[in-house]
């Protein structure tokens, strides 16, 4: 009988176990422990939600509707964060925008770490890292509509995941908000904004909380013949 035993920092343990049964067949057997959740998601989540708020206390752009105010976060989006010119005209400082994209950044390896928990659907792992960065890159003053489609694209790869593994109240929460999105427009009223504002921020919390309070898999095992 041999053992075989492997870490992988951050997203779990792997033990594989090669022997010979009564009937002279060899049998293999990989056992995977999980970090729940791993060490590094909470980091990230720490780093992803510091470098937003210290962003969100340097932003000078005000809102649609109020170009003295400063960051609100009921009318202000994160996506506001990113722009390379504010509401009033003036130029976001470069620092800011570091902090910014430290932050989303610090977010899509979030998400990456979190899908990549769960074996099944590993692959939706890169998906959501990448369009979360290219939500980032792509700043909503420069390029509005390939930022809005690729926010929703986003937004609905989200709720994939959260479907697949079975958080339904976050499921709930981003239904809710693609209904928002739909039937809302980015540039419309002050109420409108605000929707989608909050909206925004509930469920980011909501994808952030499910994913740290929620047991991936301790054990997976797999026996071949």
């Amino acid at each position: 009988m041999k053992f075989h035993l492997d870490t992988v920092a951050g997203l779990g343990t792997f033990m594989e176990i090669e022997g010979i049964d009564y009937n002279n067949q060899m049998r293999n057997t990989k056992l995977l422990f999980y970090e729940e959740p791993a060490r590094s998601m909470r980091v990230l989540a720490l780093v992803s939600l510091t470098s937003l708020v210290a962003a969100a206390f340097l932003y000078p752009g005000g809102t649609p509707f109020s170009h003295t105010a400063s960051y609100l976060p009921f009318q202000n989006t994160i996506s506001d964060l990113g722009m390379t010119i504010g509401y009033a005209g003036e130029k976001i400082l470069p620092i800011q925008l570091g902090l910014y994209m430290l932050g989303m950044g610090s977010a899509a390896g979030f998400l990456f770490a979190d899908a990549y928990r769960y074996k099944r659907y590993r692959a939706v792992a890169p998906i959501m890292a990448a369009l979360l960065a290219a939500v980032a890159i792509f700043p909503s003053d420069l390029a509005s509509n390939l930022h809005n489609y690729l926010f929703f694209l986003l937004v609905l790869v989200l709720t994939a995941h959260s479907v697949l593994v079975r958080r339904f109240l976050t499921t709930a929460l981003l239904a809710a908000f693609i209904v928002v999105l739909l039937i809302v427009h980015p540039s419309g009223s002050d109420a409108e904004r605000t929707w989608i504002a909050t909206g925004q921020k509930i469920v980011v919390a909501a994808v952030f909380l499910s994913a740290i309070l929620s047991p991936a898999p301790r054990l997976q095992r797999k026996v071949q013949r």
